[in-house]
């Protein structure tokens, strides 16, 4: 009985340790998924409606579109209505509401009655967006039409 006795704990010694090595594996493993499942839903894909009313002597304007972002880039898909309708010189997101402030973005220079397209947003000018901090300028023939850009 001794002997089975010592042969037992011997075992245990073995067997305790090797219990701890995987429970600690299992803990590391499942660690490493929670923190990839983090990364992939932090670096997922975000939609964003982009709107702003342009007013200015004689004429309107609105501006429509999407903006899309992945981590601290984003891409913004526009297009700029004027009315009358007409061509302009150039469109311009600008820092401040008023549109006053630093170029942000230029979306087109010259721009066709219904222009649209697509621009890269990164950095400074994309936390303005979203602060409510960025105003759309357009040159039309008449006059500086401006409107806030709201996201």
């Amino acid at each position: 009985m001794a002997r089975g006795g010592v042969r037992h704990r011997q075992r245990l010694r073995i067997a305790a340790p090797i219990g701890a090595v995987a429970a600690l594996v299992g803990g590391v493993a499942s660690g490493l998924a929670a923190s990839q499942t983090h990364h992939t839903q932090s670096a997922a894909q975000k939609a964003y409606h982009v709107s702003a009313t342009l007013k200015g002597a004689g004429a309107s304007g609105s501006l429509s579109g999407a903006l899309s972002t992945t981590g601290t880039k984003g891409t913004l898909s526009w297009k700029l209505t004027l009315k009358p309708s007409g061509r302009a010189s150039s469109a311009q997101i600008r820092a401040g509401r008023t549109a006053a402030g630093a170029l942000l973005v230029k979306l087109c220079a010259p721009c066709a009655a219904s222009a649209h397209g697509s621009k890269t947003v990164a950095g400074s000018a994309l936390a303005k967006l979203f602060a409510g901090n960025a105003g759309l300028a357009v040159k039309a023939s008449k006059s500086t039409l401006r409107g806030a850009v709201q996201v």
